[in-house]
């Protein structure tokens, strides 16, 4: 998905063969900011950085929402397990 810069973006409304969690990763040198409502914000959420994945054991994958704080859109990567 694409990160929205400041505005907290779904990182899926479904997600099918969730079992365990996800693993999500940054694409690029930014900073990723990851919560389970979309009222994330970078004082509230999990940081995520490139080749610094994050495991999410959960069981919904809708909840999860993706910010970035810089001033330009960017992508990450997730893989549902």
């Amino acid at each position: 998905i694409c990160a929205a810069a400041g505005t907290p973006v779904q990182l899926s409304s479904s997600i099918d063969g969730l079992t365990h969690g996800i693993y999500i990763t940054a694409k690029d040198s930014n900073t990723y900011f990851i919560g389970v409502s979309s009222g994330v914000t970078s004082s509230t959420g999990f940081t995520v950085k490139a080749n610094e994945p994050a495991f999410l054991p959960i069981k919904d994958g809708s909840a999860v929402y993706v910010v970035t704080a810089s001033g330009v859109d960017k992508a990450i990567s997730w893989i549902a397990y």
